[in-house]
């Protein structure tokens, strides 16, 4: 991700992660490793002390009132789980959890280029895991896409 607030959110589990360098491509290649899945995953978090962003997807489908003029046009849902270990959720600069998803709306409504469509927000829950030692948000964003 381009986003540093981001990069340095998941990297950084102090509360002065605000304060800490911009991560390199190497840190960054870590974190595509580590702390971003293109999958639903909440293994490990808080046994690791850490905080995961990771992906799902759902309904991809024709939309079913333009199917009588064209098999191109999609909808469908990405999630995103944002998760944070409780031990490093409180930063100087608020709630790790409310901050990353924060960003993340930030990134993604309304966005067009990332190869996906439009994305526009649909719903938000909080989301509470492992005995209640990793909690965060899911934010499903509604994708349509013009083929």
């Amino acid at each position: 991700s381009n986003n540093e607030t981001i990069c340095k959110l998941l990297y950084y589990p102090t509360p002065d992660w605000a304060n800490k360098p911009n991560l390199t491509q190497e840190q960054k290649d870590e974190l595509l490793q580590n702390n971003i899945k293109q999958y639903r995953y909440i293994d490990g978090i808080a046994t690791k002390k850490t905080s995961v962003i990771s992906l799902g997807t759902l309904q991809y489908s024709a939309l079913e009132e333009f199917r009588l003029f064209s098999n191109d046009l999609l909808q469908g849902f990405i999630i995103f789980y944002i998760l944070c270990d409780v031990d490093i959720m409180e930063t100087n600069q608020g709630i790790r959890a409310d901050l990353l998803q924060q960003e993340v709306y930030n990134t993604f409504q309304a966005e067009r280029g990332f190869g996906l469509g439009e994305l526009i927000l649909k719903e938000q829950q909080e989301l509470w895991v492992d005995y209640n030692r990793a909690g965060g948000y899911t934010i499903g964003f509604k994708v349509v896409d013009i083929k």
